[in-house]
């Protein structure tokens, strides 16, 4: 798509910091080794209804943000889902991105309780 959209190398470790950043500035420092939001999310997972999710089309500022590059971005996806990917944690961002980006998926795919 001749656009830099997620460097995938260390993911893990890069995202941690982009996130720590994130929560840092939304939330202000944790008092603790925990972030209460995420545990707290993460206890209440049961009750998520995952049958139903908004996609990026469902809210104006992100479908406004989206629009160049939703189409290109679902076929690129989906052609990397076509090829083997050597962790399921690629896959599963993958597959999440296809949703996001309002498009199907060949096969059906779950929401997973965070860890």
């Amino acid at each position: 798509m001749g656009k830099d959209l997620l460097w995938f190398a260390c993911r893990h470790h890069i995202l941690e910091i982009v996130l720590e950043a994130v929560v840092l500035h939304a939330l202000g420092p944790s008092k603790g080794p925990d972030i209460l939001i995420f545990k707290r999310f993460q206890s209440q997972w049961q009750f998520v209804d995952r049958s139903s999710c908004q996609t990026a089309a469902s809210d104006a500022d992100i479908s406004r943000s989206v629009s160049g590059v939703d189409s290109d971005g679902i076929a690129f996806v989906n052609a990397q889902l076509e090829q083997f990917q050597p962790r399921d944690d690629y896959q599963e961002l993958l597959q999440l991105t296809v949703i996001f980006l309002g498009g199907t998926l060949a096969k059906d795919v779950s929401f997973k309780a965070p860890a």
